[in-house]
């Protein structure tokens, strides 16, 4: 069993504190998982940030389903395609359920993104990585 250095700790603390004063977080017996924003508006970079973060903690079959409140949050540069594409991908490496919900200026008002991970044994990791076809 490893020691726990002073260091890491305290980059713990620091990564606890930068989520906590961005986001709100709740989670049911059901395992589902709420989480909002705590500010009116959202960059992509501080989504990719927590979703980096919360990788490191989801784990197994552990949330299940997560809703991602963005209720009344205005996105920074209006980029939902990049949101969207940063939740998709995220839900795909932790192999759960999300429901994103609100937001100013989303064409819809709740979109489900996938559970079941991305089958890259065809292709790689994406289309460009596929070997070429006789045809």
């Amino acid at each position: 069993m490893s020691k726990t250095t002073e260091t890491e700790i305290d980059t713990a603390l620091k990564e606890t504190q930068y989520l906590l004063q961005r986001w709100e977080f709740s989670i049911s017996s059901t395992d589902l998982l709420w989480i909002a924003p705590t500010r009116p508006e959202l960059s992509p970079e501080e989504l990719a940030g927590m979703l980096q973060l919360m990788s490191k903690g989801c784990h197994g079959e552990l949330p299940r389903t997560i809703k991602l409140d963005l209720g009344g949050v205005k996105v920074v540069g209006e980029q939902w395609t990049l949101i969207e594409t940063l939740i998709v991908d995220f839900a795909r490496s932790i192999n759960a359920q999300i429901r994103m919900v609100g937001g100013d200026g989303r064409p819809a008002s709740s979109v489900l993104f996938c559970r079941a991970p991305r089958d890259t044994s065809a292709t790689g990791s994406n289309i460009f990585d596929a070997p070429p076809t006789d045809s």
